[in-house]
């Protein structure tokens, strides 16, 4: 009987007297060290809390747009009426066309009249005999400046460069950036966080925007405004493309769908916190720069230990497991055995080829020679075009909405506010819906529900 219980036994305990270059009993997977230290423990929580930063301060600078560029009613200054005390209600009586079809005062152009002579004789001498006063009803010019009611925004991006009107174009152009930072940010740090790292690449963008939100707030003028948002933008799709990938990279397999999902949840947070920020912050320098600062926890973050292993440097991958062990309160087997399992990790024919050995021009060849594949083969072109066709309708009308305050007659700080509330169940029956009917379904479902609630 003896030799019958030590028979079963002796191949688990054979891991314990092998020599230390080799690799212990059925461990030759990252996996299997992530179930050493710990999937769901309190260092997994902490990373997760720490990366949902991004997801948080993503929201801030993307879905801002209609209180950083916020239009107050606005209408031309006239200056001698103002400077001899004239309300601002007499001045849009005698100055301003009014418009029937709007039921407003226009806003960029105001009559041709002397208004000179109109402040010295008085707003009702002046209202009865208007078009003595070099003018006529049709006779109007364009507004030289602006005056703008200050009510609910103190200052805007629109009220600091005077965006109205023949110059709205550039007030586009500040949200168009925001996008194409957005769309440049992914492709080119999609890229560099393979070949540097994702803790080199996080705390580089997070640097550069944190450094890009002081010098935005003191831009000189609207174009260096927009390159500097275009950086932001940029930087932030970076720090949150980094962060994505080292949760995903440090998440056992099995709870990889609902730490992708959860993943955005600060985002709705986020979206949440911009009318509240908004409101306390009345100034958009203010405000620009209460959006870096929760960014400054990301510093503490480790390097990924998968891709650590990958590129070689395995002490590294050692000393962030250890740590991770220590804080789950796991017990690790000994170094030796841990870095064996690694050795063989980085072995493995389809391990990830780092190309360290290559020029960086065959290197941009080969990530562009990969990336393309995507559309040379046919099996993977049709699935490629069909996830860009559907992302960027989903963006469309997602964005649309989101951003859709002004044109809609509500409170702009309750739109957003209860905008962000409904995407926490969404995200919560995201995750229900992938577990139990698959991506596939889950998108149908979701862009028919869509597509139905849009034409009602």
């Amino acid at each position: 009987m003896e030799e019958t219980r030590i028979e079963k036994t002796s191949p688990e305990a054979a891991p314990m007297e092998e020599s230390p270059g080799d690799p212990p009993y059925k461990m030759s997977t990252f996996e299997d060290l992530l179930e050493l230290v710990g999937t769901c423990g309190r260092w997994n929580i902490l990373m997760f809390c720490m990366c949902s930063i991004s997801s948080f301060t993503a929201a801030l600078p993307a879905l801002s747009y209609q209180f950083l560029g916020a239009t107050p009613d606005h209408w031309c200054s006239v200056e001698p009426l103002r400077e001899a005390n004239w309300t601002q209600q007499q001045v849009l009586n005698f100055a301003i066309p009014f418009s029937n079809s709007t039921g407003k005062y226009q806003s960029c152009f105001m009559y041709d009249l002397n208004y000179t002579a109109a402040a010295e004789a008085g707003y009702d001498d002046a209202m009865a005999n208007r078009w003595s006063f070099g003018g006529d009803s049709n006779g109007t010019i364009k507004c030289q400046s602006r005056d703008f009611n200050l009510t609910q925004y103190q200052s805007t991006v629109v009220t600091e460069w005077d965006l109205v009107c023949e110059r709205r174009v550039l007030y586009s152009s500040t949200q168009s950036v925001v996008m194409g930072g957005k769309l440049l940010g992914f492709i080119v740090f999609g890229y560099l966080i393979d070949q540097l790292g994702r803790r080199p690449l996080v705390l580089f963008c997070t640097t550069l925007n944190i450094l890009s939100s002081f010098l935005i707030a003191a831009s000189p003028n609207v174009e260096t405004y927009i390159f500097f948002k275009f950086v932001i933008t940029m930087m932030d799709a970076g720090q949150y493309l980094g962060l994505f990938v080292f949760i995903m990279e440090t998440c056992a397999t099995k709870y990889r769908a609902a730490a992708g999902t959860l993943f955005v949840i600060p985002w709705a947070l986020g979206y949440m916190a911009v009318p509240g920020i908004a409101y306390l912050a009345r100034t958009w320098k203010v405000l620009q720069l209460a959006y870096a600062i929760p960014t400054l926890l990301l510093p503490w973050l480790p390097e990924s230990p998968r891709w650590l292993i990958i590129r070689g440097r395995h002490q590294e991958a050692l000393k962030v497991m250890t740590q991770a062990a220590k804080v789950n309160k796991k017990t690790m087997p000994s170094d030796d055995q841990v870095l064996s399992v690694m050795r063989v990790i980085a072995q493995k024919p389809d391990t990830e080829d780092t190309d360290e050995d290559k020029g960086i021009l065959i290197r941009v060849r080969l990530t562009l020679r990969r990336f393309f594949i995507l559309f040379i083969l046919p099996e993977f072109r049709v699935r490629s075009l069909v996830v860009i066709f559907c992302w960027c309708g989903a963006s469309l009308v997602y964005y649309g909405l989101a951003l859709n305050a002004d044109n809609i007659n509500t409170d702009p700080y309750l739109y957003v506010f209860f905008g962000g509330i409904l995407e926490v169940p969404s995200y919560l029956l995201l995750w229900l819906a992938l577990l139990y009917i698959g991506r596939k379904k889950a998108s149908l479902h979701c862009f028919l529900f869509v597509g139905f609630s849009s034409s009602c």
